[in-house]
């Protein structure tokens, strides 16, 4: 197996899906003798040479839903579900050619009854955004384009001036709506001031790359709008 691959925890299993979808498996364990081991299932039932890009699972206990791009295909995206209940006989279902509204990994709030992640539009970078949940019932939707959006207008990423933002993950912190935002940022500085000496006479090189976190809470307001509140600031680091 390739450990370039996205993993999913999921019940008591961590699911591994590579990113070309040429592996697909759960992780469990075997509480007799406390060992672990791969179960391989079937493979996606999309193109292997197509990415993952957006996966999310739904709230319905069963299904793990991945959206697939192939910049070089005439059809650019298709969305699948994987039926994981169905271990081992795993399903998977085409959806249609449409993409789910997100990159990464989407949260399924309840508070919201929606998906919640970064928005994966690049004139949306940094802005949290919210999607109806897919109805598993739901086969081959050719004429769906993408799910209903709200897009919050609050950009979350570093706006201190001397900061370069490198990356961003969004991490759900496990209900009441609540997230926190870990943001990689480059923080520029003069390069006559970025050695020193330590007390032994050593170099020290200045951090000039850190970890930015912080937590708030993903609200509708009474217009239907998504907010954010409660914004803190945690630390670098």
């Amino acid at each position: 197996m390739s450990w370039n691959a996205i993993f999913i925890p999921f019940g008591d299993r961590l699911y591994a899906i590579t990113e070309d979808g040429s592996f697909f498996g759960a992780l469990t364990a075997n509480w007799n003798n406390f060992e672990w081991s791969w179960l391989e299932l079937p493979k996606p039932t999309y193109q292997c040479d197509d990415i993952v890009s957006s996966y999310a699972v739904h709230p319905d206990g069963n299904s793990i839903f991945a959206n697939s791009v192939n910049q070089q295909s005439i059809i650019p995206s298709i969305t699948f579900s994987c039926d994981v209940a169905a271990v081992p006989v795993t399903r998977w279902t085409q959806h249609g050619l449409w993409h789910l509204p997100f990159t990464g990994r989407g949260y399924y709030e309840p508070e919201l009854d929606a998906w919640v992640r970064l928005s994966g539009d690049l004139n949306s970078t940094g802005h949290i955004c919210a999607c109806d949940v897919v109805n598993t019932g739901t086969e081959d939707d050719s004429n769906q384009q993408c799910l209903d959006l709200t897009l919050n207008k609050k950009k979350l990423f570093s706006r201190v001036p001397g900061e370069m933002h490198i990356g961003a993950t969004l991490v759900y912190m496990g209900g009441g709506g609540k997230f926190c935002l870990l943001e990689a940022i480059y923080i520029k500085v003069d390069d006559q001031l970025t050695d020193s000496e330590d007390e032994s006479g050593g170099t020290v090189h200045e951090r000039n790359r850190f970890f930015r976190l912080t937590t708030f809470l993903v609200r509708y307001d009474k217009n239907g709008k998504l907010t954010t509140m409660n914004s803190r600031r945690v630390s670098y680091y």
